[in-house]
This record gives C-alpha cells, sequence and structure tokens, in this order.
C-alpha cells in the first residue's frame, strides 16, 4: 500500500488559497422547536453540555455549561416572528442587517429561522418574543 510523505501539505492551500474548507472550533448549533413545552439536553463532544428551553411554539432559551475554551457560536433556531429582544448573558445583541458578523442576530423571514452570532465558552442565550 502506498503512502504519502507526513511533510506533504494534501490541501494544496498555498494553490488553492480559502478555496478549501478545513476544520475550525466553530460550534454552529441548529436546534428545532417541540410541539409542547420541553427542556432538552446533550453532551458535546468536549465536555460542553448544551440546553434548551421552551414553551411551545418557541425556543427561549439556549445554555453551555462546562465548555472548555472560547470558540465562535452560531445558534440557529426556529422563529415564529422577529424577536423583540435576543440577549447574551443579560446583554442585548445588536440585530444584523445582511450576512453574518462576529457578534449578533438576524431574522430570516423566509425561512422562519433566528441566526445569532457570538463568541463564548459558557454562556446563557435569551429569546424575547
Amino acid at each position: 500500500m502506498p503512502l504519502i510523505s507526513p511533510g506533504t501539505e494534501t490541501l494544496a492551500q498555498d494553490l488553492a488559497g480559502d478555496k478549501y474548507r478545513t476544520w475550525t472550533d466553530r460550534l454552529v448549533w441548529r436546534t428545532f422547536s417541540a410541539a409542547v413545552a420541553a427542556h432538552d439536553a446533550f453532551t458535546l463532544y468536549d465536555g460542553s453540555v448544551a440546553e434548551t428551553h421552551q414553551t411551545a411554539p418557541q425556543i427561549e432559551e439556549v445554555r453551555v455549561e462546562r465548555a472548555p475554551a472560547l470558540r465562535p457560536v452560531e445558534i440557529i433556531v426556529p422563529a415564529i416572528q422577529n424577536p423583540q429582544r435576543v440577549l447574551l448573558a443579560g446583554r442585548t445583541l445588536n440585530k444584523i442587517e445582511g450576512g453574518s458578523s462576529n457578534t449578533g442576530w438576524r431574522f430570516d423571514s423566509w425561512s422562519r429561522n433566528l441566526h445569532v452570532w457570538f463568541e463564548a465558552d459558557n454562556f446563557r442565550l435569551t429569546i424575547e418574543k
């Protein structure tokens, strides 16, 4: 079986520039709402515990605890309407017009999803209707 030299760059990034997607520590988390009030939790690969709290039909809180390090986060939450406010650790996040950002939120009326971007380790994200 032929093997490649460990020193060989297989993605050829020096030739392709940013055309290839490589692994990052960014967490993209898409949630789905339940038909009734619910509390869901799961553990990520790194030991972080993620939770959602909702009163039907909309998710109201997303929380992560025991995260080992800061990382960029994007959370996609189903939403019936534009929220009144989106809070991260009690602080209001800015509404973003257009594409993504480092910090803020955007409601997509076509897909009925709320996209929230920020950098955090442990956090509590609150969505006010």
